[in-house]
């Protein structure tokens, strides 16, 4: 059977080797030191434009591929640098104050899944596809992006952001729209009521 995630309202990627954070900053075109907002809402940017699916060519998809790999290899080694630095906080029974991706993404809901991290990104993928086209995955990332479509001319890029929630069992999700032109982006809330409730249908087993 297909996993499932229930949402609660309310772990990190690798690095490649012989990429140290200064050059990470500036593969992402940012400064020494930005912030973590910052460092993530220019990550979720740059994987969109660089996405081999907007190529006009085979060349220009070989560019976008090598490009969105460097950027999420950047994206993954100061994601790791941050975490290290937190983890001694946390150890001595501290709360580590999260990263707020609302100065990130004008309009973002945080919410929990009750699932481990692959089971809840599987089980977020699954019903993305009945929620809009997916444009963009990138399962060591936990990145998702879908386009919705309220209207006919009024496309929304939906972001979803995964990472392992601070309990074991527990993923952590951040859902963020952008509308894709002039238009008012589709409502946040919608989207992620109409996710939780498909996730929480029961799915068909799948065929041995």
């Amino acid at each position: 059977m297909a996993p499932s995630a229930g949402l609660r309202d309310d772990p990190v990627m690798e690095p490649a080797p012989g990429m140290g954070q200064g050059i990470a900053f500036e593969m992402l075109g940012l400064p020494h030191g930005a912030p973590w907002p910052e460092v993530r809402a220019t990550y979720l940017r740059l994987v969109r434009e660089h996405h081999p699916d907007t190529a006009v060519d085979l060349a220009d998809v070989g560019r976008r591929t090598v490009r969105t790999a460097q950027i999420t290899e950047a994206y993954a080694l100061l994601a790791s640098s941050r975490e290290r630095a937190a983890r001694p906080a946390v150890d001595r029974g501290s709360k580590r104050a999260p990263w707020r991706f609302e100065d990130a993404i004008d309009d973002s809901r945080r919410v929990l899944l009750d699932a481990s991290f692959d089971h809840a990104f599987i089980a977020l993928l699954e019903v993305a596809h009945l929620v809009g086209a997916v444009s963009y995955v990138d399962r060591g990332s936990g990145v998702l992006e879908v386009i919705v479509t309220p209207l006919p001319t009024q496309a929304t890029s939906l972001i979803i952001y995964l990472e392992p929630g601070e309990e074991a069992g527990i993923t952590e999700a951040v859902f963020g729209v952008e509308p894709l032109g002039s238009h008012p982006p589709a409502l946040l809330d919608d989207l992620v009521d109409r996710i939780a409730v498909l996730l929480a249908a029961p799915r068909s087993p799948e065929p041995e």
